[in-house]
């Protein structure tokens, strides 16, 4: 008697017929601990196309690197002066290989999600003892919670543990860097829009403009055409 597989394959959801097999495929994940590939079956319907269903309970995001990953490339790009260089922190510190412009794009894509949920003020914060420190201590000044700067935390941070072998300046003691770690009010703009923002926008000359000469501009030509030709 044949055994019943462990995982049946799944129905089309309108006619209730099974679906074709496809074979499995490789999926590839980046994790802190390297590239992991799995292998999964891939199913086929009419009107659904292909799918996996293992996708579903693997990763339902469907995202192809962990958000272990993604705080790393964050956390180096902070002190990074390129999106290429951050790489190359990333892979010598982490093992984890990712392009230049992969990294920009995942950095940046977090900052806007950040930013989005900071603006419907959907943000899930957890923090840590030096965030604790930070935000009782602005809070306590009667300023919202949505206007703390974490990088400006981190800075403020990093800054005071990298200069601790010397007393620091006027103005840049941690409470002071803190104090500062704020997001302004002003509410920017969208300026995608713009036609060339940093390009200076100059008018073409035109035609030009024909006028008749009068009897002291004719004799002036005059003189001038003799002189030219006494010198030649």
């Amino acid at each position: 008697m044949r055994r019943k597989p462990l995982f049946p394959p799944p129905h089309h959801p309108t006619t209730g017929k099974r679906l074709a097999d496809k074979g499995r495929q490789s999926r590839t994940v980046v994790t802190v601990n390297g590239k992991i590939e799995t292998y999964r079956r891939w199913w086929y319907g009419v009107q659904i196309g292909s799918v996996a269903a293992a996708d579903a309970i693997l990763d339902p995001s469907g995202a192809t690197i962990t958000p272990g990953v993604l705080e790393l490339a964050c956390r180096v790009n902070l002190s990074a002066t390129s999106f290429r260089k951050a790489a190359d922190v990333l892979n010598r510190t982490a093992q984890v290989k990712l392009s230049g412009e992969r990294l920009r794009q995942e950095v940046e894509a977090v900052g806007r999600r950040v930013l989005k949920s900071q603006q419907d003020n959907a943000v899930a914060l957890t923090w840590h003892a030096k965030d604790l420190h930070s935000h009782s201590r602005l809070v306590g000044q009667g300023i919202s919670p949505q206007r703390i700067s974490f990088a400006g935390v981190w800075r403020a941070y990093r800054r005071s543990m990298r200069e601790y072998r010397s007393a620091p300046d006027a103005g840049e003691r941690l409470r002071q860097l803190i104090d500062r770690a704020l997001i302004d009010p002003y509410k920017r703009r969208n300026k995608t829009s713009r036609d060339f923002p940093l390009k200076k926008q100059e008018q073409s000359a035109g035609s030009p403009i024909l006028r008749k000469a009068n009897r002291a501009q004719v004799q002036l030509a005059m003189q001038v055409k003799r002189a030219q030709t006494k010198k030649g």
